[in-house]
């Protein structure tokens, strides 16, 4: 179930392993959209019929999204686990539930399998590596459907260094570059697809989910800025001895325990109108 039209790089297992620490702080504060999640889904017409809920984890990649989430849902749910990479569908940290080797463009397909259960779809760190009509295309399905969905830790573009370097925009804008290539959304996705949902009569509830990374975070500092700078030379390979030198600066400074960085996303919940709702308009 690969879509020809989109194909997906390769998200490494070890990089996933990496950042989860990072994700699961950031998420620490949005029990509230769990909550807020629960109380649309007991006032659906069909409330009474359900006996759990059916989550749908786009992206699972090796399982940290279900893994944060399964204790904090406030309802019973069965998992679909759903990811272009079969080897990170069969990962060892990976939770229970149904795996399927599909894309983003499957969904309609997936819920169609239970019409009559309650349904959640939720991803984390996967909509800025979508493009502008594949997060379309998602919000249409959402609200045709009427499926709710929590959409995590999408990166938004914003990062701060602590100290700062003159070189940090040059790398900025270069790695935005990179992330906005073949029309991908990268750091404009969230506002995009909450404006789309809004547009088609959803309410979007959005929560601000920074990394904050420190000196503990030594790993992942150095596994983010050699990626960052990776990325950024892809597109503008003139700055190479400039990227080279900054992130030489970087690289010392984290391993020195004396760099701080907050990286933003943000989280949506997307919370389609109930069948009574839509014919009250």
């Amino acid at each position: 179930m690969i879509d020809p039209e989109h194909p997906v790089r390769p998200i490494a297992a070890d990089w996933l392993a990496l950042r989860r620490e990072a994700d699961e702080g950031a998420r620490e504060g949005t029990q509230r959209l769990l909550t807020r999640l629960w109380r649309h889904l007991q006032a659906s017409p069909q409330a009474s019929r359900r006996h759990s809920v059916h989550v749908i984890d786009l992206g699972a990649g090796t399982g940290a999204n279900q893994s944060w989430l399964a204790p904090r849902l406030p309802f019973p749910a069965t998992w679909t686990l759903v990811d272009h990479d079969p080897d990170l569908l069969h990962h060892p940290m990976q939770g229970s539930g149904q795996r399927v080797v599909a894309e983003v463009s499957h969904l309609p397909e997936l819920l169609d399998q239970d019409q009559d259960q309650a349904r959640v779809v939720t991803c984390s760190a996967l909509l800025d590596l979508l493009s502008y009509e594949q997060l379309d295309d998602l919000a249409d399905v959402l609200i045709q459907t009427r499926t709710p969905a929590l959409l995590s830790l999408t990166v938004t573009g914003g990062v701060s260094y602590a100290p700062a370097d003159e070189v940090d925009p040059q790398i900025q804008s270069a790695f935005d570059a990179h992330q906005g290539r073949n029309d991908l959304a990268g750091p404009d996705a969230a506002r995009h697809l909450a404006a789309r949902c809004e547009e088609l009569g959803a309410e979007v509830v959005r929560a601000h989910t920074p990394w904050r990374l420190a000196a503990h975070h030594e790993a992942l500092i150095e596994r983010f800025l050699t990626d960052r700078v990776t990325a950024a030379l892809e597109v503008r390979p003139e700055l190479e001895d400039v990227a080279t030198a900054w992130l030489r600066r970087r690289l010392k400074q984290a391993r020195a325990g004396t760099l701080a960085l907050v990286v933003d996303h943000e989280d949506l919940l997307v919370l389609p109108a109930h069948a009574n709702d839509a014919k009250d308009r």
